[in-house]
């Protein structure tokens, strides 16, 4: 990446069984922000109660440097629980052209 630009993923879950994605920034004052959230009902192919939710998760490059970006699919409750998925994204945010 360079620094201004955003990457976006979806990622699969369903919120109504108590899973939700969180993200983890490694290290903390990481040169990427990201934000996670569920997708808006009129963007889901099925808006049903109960029905599948994907969620949204938008990196964004701030400065230069390295990260990782650690997505966790997790019952926030549990916490002795290991996620039930897990994705992890390895950034280089190189200098803006």
């Amino acid at each position: 990446m360079r620094v201004g630009e955003t990457v976006t993923r979806v990622l699969d879950g369903n919120p109504t069984t108590g899973y939700l994605w969180k993200a983890e920034l490694l290290p903390e004052d990481a040169p990427v922000a990201v934000e996670t959230a569920q997708l808006p009902a009129e963007e889901r192919k099925e808006p049903v109660c109960g029905a599948p939710s994907p969620t949204r998760v938008t990196i964004t490059a701030r400065k230069p440097g390295t990260a990782t970006v650690v997505v966790n699919y997790a019952r926030p409750w549990e916490k002795d629980t290991p996620p039930a998925r897990s994705v992890r994204y390895e950034i280089t945010v190189l200098p803006a052209e």
